[in-house]
């Protein structure tokens, strides 16, 4: 045995040789397809600095990242000094142009309307977590509703308001409590062992209260009640002018009966 191990050594060493290269390859690839390669890197850095200098003047863009799902690179663009003007540009591992969301992103205002929703959920959040609230949540934030799109149509469908997305302009000044009155929109769930109508017309009532109190407008509230054992009792879209009715416990009954109905209807 050991004297056919040393005639043939030579064969062994290239053998060993060849699984080395053949390991040090895969890992190689391996490590290319999680997180790119030099080569591609500087191409595609060469590559978007020239395409913002000649499509998106004053523009800036930043390093490359690479996106291993789907084998290729991204670029983050931005306008300094603005809020609203960033978007995302995708390149080849050659370094060619594929797309980018300028037009979704700046032109038609998600950023701006991004920035909007999150200043008012600040809000919402800052009174719903103070000292005066007597709430205990499990959910509770504020949402800006813009005008209905194919995307709103399936997130908002009990809502029968929005605010329009034409007024939305990169780095706009605006008044949140406007936009809190036309679409603001407030999702909360209250832990309680009690889920009437009557207490949900109680809650909303001290809801109102308690956000007239910290400034925060609203259009209308979707409110859960939600007891220990996990049951639940929901009723969406009630507007803030019929929290002041004296019919307001019937109200909610109306609003978790069509509730219950939009469900059944979707598990059909």
């Amino acid at each position: 045995m050991k004297t056919f191990f040393f005639k043939h050594l030579r064969v062994f060493r290239v053998i060993a040789m060849i699984i080395a290269i053949a390991a040090t390859a895969w890992l190689i690839w391996f490590g290319c397809a999680l997180s790119g390669n030099p080569v591609s890197y500087f191409l595609v850095k060469s590559s978007s600095q020239k395409y913002v200098a000649e499509n998106y003047p004053g523009f800036v863009a930043e390093n490359p990242g690479y996106n291993f799902k789907f084998g290729n690179y991204f670029v983050r663009i931005s306008k300094p000094g603005s809020d609203d003007s960033s978007f995302v540009a995708s390149f080849g591992l050659n370094g060619r142009f594929l797309y980018d969301n300028y037009e979704g992103n700046v032109t038609n205002g998600y950023n701006t309307r991004l920035r909007l929703e999150t200043r008012y959920r600040e809000l919402v959040k800052s009174v719903l977590e103070s000292p005066a609230s007597p709430f205990e949540t499990d959910i509770g934030f504020g949402e800006l509703i813009f005008a209905r799109d194919s995307d709103n149509e399936e997130r908002y469908p009990a809502h029968d308001f929005s605010i329009p997305t034409d007024i939305l302009e990169p780095d706009g000044i605006y008044d949140i409590a406007a936009l809190g009155e036309i679409g603001g929109v407030l999702d909360i769930c209250v832990c309680s062992e009690d889920k009437s109508p009557e207490r949900a017309a109680e809650i909303l009532r001290e809801l109102d209260a308690l956000m007239t109190k910290g400034g925060v407008t609203f259009r209308a509230i979707d409110l859960t009640l939600e007891s220990s054992d996990r049951e639940y009792y929901t009723a969406e879209n009630i507007h803030r002018e019929e929290i002041s009715q004296n019919d307001l416990a019937e109200i909610v009954i109306q609003k978790h009966n069509a509730y219950e109905a939009r469900f059944a209807s979707i598990e059909k």
